[in-house]
C-alpha cells in the first residue's frame, strides 16, 4: 500500500495482515506516518495503491454505517458532547434500547466507576462542551467506555495517552490489553515498553514499517 500527499510518500509499501483480537502497536516518532495508517483505515483519507480489507470485504466497497460497526476509535482529543455522561458514551442511543447492565460493565472496564460514584447526578452529570470540567485521564477513560459499549471488533487508538502522566498512560493501556478485541495502536511514548503489553509492536520511519 502506498499513500502520497502531493509528492510526499507519506506511507511505502505497506503489506501487513492483522488477525482477530490480536493487538498491535504502530510506534515512532510524530510525523512518521502512524496516525495516516489510522485514517487510511476510517477512510478519512484513501491510498493510491492497495487495499485494505475487513474480513475479506474491500473497505472502499463497505457504507459509513457498516464500516463503523466494525471500527471504534479512541483518539488523542476525545470527542465529547455537552450532555451527560451517558449520552456521551451510548451516543445518543434510544433510552428504550440502551443495554444498561451492559453500560455499567464498560463504565467498570474502563476504570471509570470511581469517578463516576463521586458525582451526585452519576452518568446524568452533564459535561462542558469538549468535556472541559474533565481530566485528560477522565475524557479518555469516557471515550474508552463508548469504545467498549460499541463492541465492535476493531478498536483504533490513536496516541491516547500522549498527554496523560505514566501511571495514568500504564493503567489505560492495561484496559486495552483487556478489551479482547483487534487492537491497532500507535504511540511515540518511549517510557512504557509495549512490547510487554502488545502481541506485536511494529516500528514506522518515515512511512516505511520494520
Amino acid at each position: 500500500m502506498n499513500l502520497f500527499y502531493g509528492d510526499f510518500h507519506a506511507l511505502k509499501n505497506v503489506n501487513l495482515n492483522m488477525q482477530e483480537k490480536e493487538i498491535t502497536a504502530f510506534i515512532g516518532p510524530s510525523g512518521c506516518g502512524k496516525s495516516t495508517l489510522l485514517k487510511l483505515l476510517t477512510r478519512e483519507c484513501s491510498a493510491d495503491a492497495g487495499t485494505i480489507r475487513i474480513g475479506g470485504a474491500d473497505i472502499e466497497t463497505l457504507g459509513t454505517a457498516q464500516l463503523f460497526k466494525n471500527i471504534s476509535v479512541i483518539a488523542q482529543h476525545p470527542m465529547l458532547f455537552r450532555d451527560t455522561i451517558l449520552q456521551n458514551i451510548v451516543l445518543f442511543e434510544d433510552k428504550d434500547k440502551i443495554d444498561f447492565e451492559w453500560l455499567n460493565k464498560a463504565v467498570d472496564l474502563a476504570g471509570l466507576r470511581t469517578f463516576v460514584d463521586k458525582l451526585p447526578k452519576g452518568l446524568f452529570t452533564v459535561l462542558l462542551d469538549s468535556g472541559e470540567n474533565l481530566s485528560g485521564g477522565e475524557k479518555q477513560r469516557i471515550e474508552t467506555a463508548r469504545a467498549i459499549y460499541r463492541n465492535t471488533p476493531i478498536v483504533l487508538v490513536d496516541e491516547a495517552t500522549s498527554g496523560l502522566d505514566l501511571e495514568k498512560a500504564k493503567d489505560l493501556e492495561q484496559i486495552f490489553k483487556s478489551m479482547d478485541k483487534m487492537i491497532i495502536s500507535t504511540s511515540h511514548r518511549e517510557d512504557i515498553n509495549l512490547s510487554e503489553l502488545y502481541d506485536r509492536t511494529i516500528v514506522i520511519e518515515n512511512g516505511s514499517i520494520h
